[in-house]
Order: C-alpha cells, then structure tokens, then sequence
C-alpha cells in the first residue's frame, strides 16, 4: 500500500480545486476521500481541518485517512448514508465533493476484483464487509437480470449478448 501511496495523483486535482474554490477557514466534506489526494489539497488552503469530514466505504481507505489526516473527523460510511446523518445533525458545508468510481486503491490490487488487467477474484465490493460479490451475481442471476444490469448501471448497449455469453460460460470466478 505505501507505493501505491506514493503513486497516487488524484484525477482533475487543479480542476477540482478551481472548481470549488475553496477559502481560508471554509468547511469541507469529501464523501469519497478514498487515498485523500483530493482532501489534502482541498485542506491546505482551507487550513481548517477541525472544519472538515473525510467519508469513505472502504476501510484500507479509512485507515490511511486517519493516520493521514490526524484532526479531521473521517468516517467510515457510503455517501448516501453520511449525507442523511449529516444533514439529519443540521451539519452544513462550504465545499463538498464526491468524486464517484473506482480509484487505484481499487484497480491496482488484484484481490479487489476491480482489476482487467491484473487477475483476480470476481469481487469488485467497495466495502469487502458487503455482503454480496460481483460474483455472486455474475453467477446467479439469470440471463434477464444479467442484461439489465449492463444496461442500467454499465449502459451497454449490447447487454443481451455479453449476458448470453456471461451465462453460457458460467462459472466464473477470476476478473
């Protein structure tokens, strides 16, 4: 993990920060701070870290955001179920930033299942503590399920014929 550490650049950084424009004692709440590129350049021109909340699911990523960012609150939670406890506890925030997908923490290690290039098992949970695995799904759903998957959350455009083929070479058990 400490070279992935050390390799990670955060997508669209500049962007992000341009974007959000962040000033000096704003608040802050990343919803998916995974490996905190994004909090730590976001933090240091707000120099408010006591302002902030750090919000992740996975828990490798929890880890290495307290060690990291030792007086910012950082929780271990979707981003759905944190905003609803936020804003049940009033909470309120100048800057806010979910940036969606998966990150290297995800595809550089095998064992995630996010990975097409490195093999591994059919896994792809953000948090391993989720009950349900890719494939478990993948290995279970019928070929109608399977195609609207694809199609809903993958926008495949020819989703009936990659689930035809998924069901046809079932078992599948390695990305």
């Amino acid at each position: 993990m400490s070279k992935q550490k050390e390799k990670h650049k955060p997508v669209l950084l500049r962007e992000v920060a341009d974007l959000l424009a962040p000033q000096a004692g704003e608040s802050y709440l990343d919803l998916t701070a995974g490996m905190g590129g994004h909090a730590g350049a976001i933090l240091e021109l707000t120099q408010a870290p006591e302002r902030a909340i750090l919000v992740d699911r996975d828990p490798a990523a929890v880890k290495m955001l307290k060690k990291k960012f030792k007086d910012t609150p950082v929780l271990q939670s979707d981003f759905y179920a944190s905003v609803k406890e936020l804003t049940k506890q009033g909470k309120k925030f100048d800057n806010i930033l979910a940036d969606l997908g998966v990150s290297s923490l995800h595809l550089n290690v095998a064992l995630r299942g996010f990975s097409f290039v490195r093999s591994g098992p059919l896994d792809m949970r953000m948090d391993p503590n989720q009950a349900l695995t890719a494939g478990e799904i993948v290995n279970t759903a019928n070929e109608a399920q399977l195609a609207s998957i694809l199609r809903e959350f993958g926008e495949e455009r020819k989703s009936r014929q990659i689930a035809k083929n998924i069901v046809t070479k079932r078992p599948i058990h390695t990305t």
